[in-house]
């Protein structure tokens, strides 16, 4: 039993809000850990690679990017380095992943600046 949050009076745990006076009740640990993600990282550092290589393609299929490419493709590569330092920051461990797409993106980056000069 636990008491409650708006009148004091004892109330079931599981209570979503008190019978007595009504007030709303604050999740317990054991229902909060339910809302709680195991995310490593992983999915960041996937796109982070493949806005990279759309980059990429991007400018080898194109010989000169007109003012919209060069847009897009800058807009894709700092995307993509953004969604790589997230999934760098989030892995503990393997970090290959996220390091591949933000040397990626890095990469497309410094082609698309060098083929617009």
């Amino acid at each position: 039993m636990v008491f409650c949050r708006g009148c004091g009076k004892q109330i079931h745990e599981s209570a979503i809000s008190c019978p007595q006076c009504g007030a709303v009740q604050t999740p317990n640990h054991r229902n909060s850990n339910l809302t709680k993600t195991n995310d490593n990282g992983t999915w960041q550092s996937v796109v982070s690679i493949c806005l990279g290589i759309v980059s990429f393609v991007t400018i080898a299929e194109t010989n000169k990017l007109d003012h919209d490419q060069f847009i897009g493709v800058i807009i894709f590569c700092v995307t993509g380095a953004i969604f790589g330092g997230v999934g760098f920051a989030k892995n503990n461990g393997n970090k290959v992943a996220p390091v591949v797409g933000l040397i990626c993106c890095a990469l497309a980056f410094l082609a698309t600046i060098g083929q617009s000069f």
